[in-house]
């Protein structure tokens, strides 16, 4: 792996955010030149005199960004997201611009200038929609019932396209819910279950009427293993996306019982009350999910290491040792 990695020049786009910054962190073991964008230059204060990093600023939704950064990169890892999801407050314009145009004027930048650089971009089980069976596998029809899943979904064809007619190397990973430590705290709480394990450690649980939904969690250290397996593996990849996930579903009440109980047997003093929300939900917050990761692990040999009880342990260590 790390002779794979030596000296490999990365484009990174959302490297500052709760994936970004671990597969960061992982990368810069192996001795990979890093090209990071940044988009807020106050963040570059942590990051600029890092060896092997190289920031990188521009405006990313234009052409000649692309002209000029795609050139002579061995890969793009694109992790910029925007994930609106209902209501009339969401920035329509926005989120396209960051799920859609930035991605699709990398796809042409690349067909243009760059025919070597592998591509590898991400979705989310929000694009499938609402599910009727589960697992989910790669075969079963989308239909995304949210602004933001219907934008992944879009791109995701345009990557099939690119891919198909233009020779452009790409890839595209559906993702679970993420949780776990991250090497940059001020992301911690962008997570859902990452804000319920706090929660609870600050003595509250929240619980809806969805409780007996089933969800798929998967641990970030298991995330950042699959990208670098993807990364090192990209020329069997033959189709255009694939599901990971952990392999096993829980019923959200299920989580929140291990998190009530992992806490109480780390601070067994600890009094956590639950808090019991009535608020009218959507069908898609009622929905189950599941990923059937067969066909990413038929490629790679990869399966998730970290089961949900030793991910939860690990991130209440975490905040912890944080706070």
């Amino acid at each position: 792996m790390r002779s794979f990695f030596k000296d490999k020049k990365i484009l990174i786009v959302g490297g500052t955010g709760f994936i970004g910054s671990s597969l960061v962190k992982k990368l810069l073991e192996y001795k990979c030149i890093i090209y990071l964008y940044v988009r807020n230059k106050r963040k570059k204060k942590n990051i600029e005199e890092i060896k092997n990093i190289k920031i990188i600023y521009g405006d990313i939704i234009k052409k000649n960004f692309w002209k000029k950064n795609i050139k002579n990169k061995d890969f793009l890892i694109n992790l910029a997201s925007n994930e609106n999801k209902f209501g009339l407050d969401i920035d329509f314009i926005k989120n396209f611009e960051v799920n859609i145009k930035l991605l699709l004027l990398a796809l042409d930048a690349a067909s243009k200038y760059n025919s070597k650089i592998k591509i590898i971009s991400f979705g989310s089980e929000n694009q499938h929609g609402i599910s009727k069976k589960i697992p989910i596998n790669e075969r079963d029809f989308d239909k995304p019932v949210t602004f933001f899943g219907l934008n992944k979904l879009i791109i995701e064809k345009y990557m099939i396209y690119f891919k198909e007619n233009l020779n452009v190397k790409c890839v595209n990973l559906r993702l679970p819910n993420v949780y776990g430590p991250t090497s940059n705290y001020d992301n911690f709480l962008n997570v859902s279950l990452n804000k319920i394990i706090n929660n609870a450690l600050n003595g509250k649980i929240y619980i809806y009427s969805n409780k007996f939904c089933v969800r798929d969690f998967m641990y970030i250290d298991d995330v950042i293993s699959a990208i670098l397996i993807t990364m090192k593996r990209f020329s069997y990849f033959k189709d255009t996306y694939y599901y990971i996930g952990s392999g096993k579903g829980l019923k959200i009440i299920e989580l929140i019982e291990k998190i009530e109980n992992l806490v109480k047997k780390s601070f067994p003093s600890k009094k956590i009350r639950r808090i019991i929300y009535k608020r009218k939900l959507s069908n898609f917050d009622y929905r189950n999910f599941l990923a059937n990761y067969n066909s990413f692990k038929k490629i790679t040999y990869w399966k998730p290491k970290k089961n949900i009880s030793e991910g939860i342990k690990d991130t209440i260590n975490y905040v912890q040792q944080n706070q």
